[in-house]
């Protein structure tokens, strides 16, 4: 498959990706597929909100539907210099003492992924370890790093951070006794030469959305979402980014026939694709999704407050699956908040993106 990557060049004051279940204290390292399309929900609703239910009824949003969406996201993962990183796949260690080490894997560069896809194992080969274990890459990618960087030992590199998060301090000021009182919000921020990246598939860019083509859409929105921010608390200054699609595409493997595959993105399998999860030798974590609802002041009734979304759970990225007879979607997820007395106070659907993106495997893995 043909996928189109996508830069995201962070501004001057970091990110704030929230964390289900953590306050605002703490920050994620990057955005993930789920709540990168839905960004993109809401930038074109700021821009046409007829569009929206346009966009929606081109995706699977229901177990039975067999709709094949017009593209699909990875989540997003970090780059430094010319090294791209991409999850680390959910493996069982090789052995004890190596254990350790790959648990805390959080992702492995190019190089090393793709020796994983192939049949090779991320054991016992010439590999670099940086951000104390968290990034694998290999030997010969240390060279593609920032120029800082490429000459360092194996111990040195390991220390070197290509993303820190940070407590902000700031203040709220009580409107009756005008005193000031001090709390903190996690902040990410990256180092220079590095940020993060996404890919882009695209399946059907001639759609129709709004009297024009999804691509254009699309194309429009990513830079819109750079202006107006990435992430939470945009209002207290985080998220300024500057968003690029790189015109050149990198290739991956689609899924074989019959064969097992790794996600790119957050994943809902429908009934249909709930096989892959039983393989034997699958493996996947599962990440419960939560968070408040962001939407227009005519998109909920008058004198309500913002809405909690339903909670809902998804295969987190690096998921190493089995086969699916009838190819592989996800599909996107209704998630508007339950109201026991029957009343809506939200006038739309709420959506929250498990679409998969799957690349093929040729080996077992190790």
């Amino acid at each position: 498959m043909e996928t189109q990557v996508v830069w995201i060049r962070q501004g001057h004051s970091g990110f704030h990706f929230g964390l289900r279940g953590i306050g605002a204290e703490q920050s994620a390292v990057a955005p993930p597929s789920d709540m990168l399309f839905s960004a993109l929900l809401a930038r074109l609703a700021q821009r046409s909100p007829v569009a929206v239910a346009e966009l929606i009824a081109l995706f699977p949003t229901g177990p039975q539907e067999q709709r094949v969406p017009p593209f699909r996201l990875t989540s997003a993962f970090p780059y430094a210099g010319g090294v791209r990183f991409y999850p680390a796949p959910r493996l069982t260690a090789p052995d004890p003492e190596t254990g350790r080490q790959w648990k805390r894997l959080a992702y492995v560069s190019e190089g090393a992924w793709r020796g994983y896809l192939h049949g090779g194992s991320l054991a016992g080969k010439d590999y670099r370890l940086a951000q104390q274990g968290k990034l694998l890459l290999t030997a010969g990618e240390q060279a593609h790093l920032p120029p800082a960087w490429q000459t360092l030992s194996a111990t040195a590199l390991d220390r070197i951070a290509l993303w820190q998060v940070e407590r902000r301090a700031r203040v709220t000021v009580d409107r009756l006794r005008q005193a000031g009182n001090i709390f903190f919000s996690g902040r990410t921020i990256y180092a220079p030469a590095c940020g993060l990246w996404f890919g882009l598939q695209w399946l059907r860019p001639e759609a129709p959305v709004g009297g024009r083509r999804i691509d254009w859409w699309v194309e429009l929105l990513l830079r819109d979402l750079g202006d107006a921010g990435l992430g939470d608390l945009r209002s207290a200054g985080f998220g300024g980014c500057k968003i690029e699609m790189d015109q050149k595409c990198i290739h991956l493997p689609d899924p074989a026939p019959g064969g097992m595959w790794v996600g790119l993105s957050r994943y809902h399998p429908p009934p249909a694709e709930v096989e892959a999860m039983l393989h034997c030798q699958a493996s996947y974590e599962l990440v419960s999704v939560g968070g408040w609802v962001e939407t227009l002041g005519q998109g909920r009734a008058p004198g309500t407050g913002d809405q909690r979304r339903r909670s809902l759970r998804l295969l987190g990225e690096g998921a190493v699956l089995g086969p699916v007879a009838g190819g592989i979607t996800g599909m996107l997820v209704d998630v508007t908040p339950n109201y026991p007395d029957g009343e809506r106070v939200l006038t739309h659907p709420v959506w929250r993106s498990g679409l998969a993106f799957p690349v093929g495997m040729s080996g077992d893995g190790g």
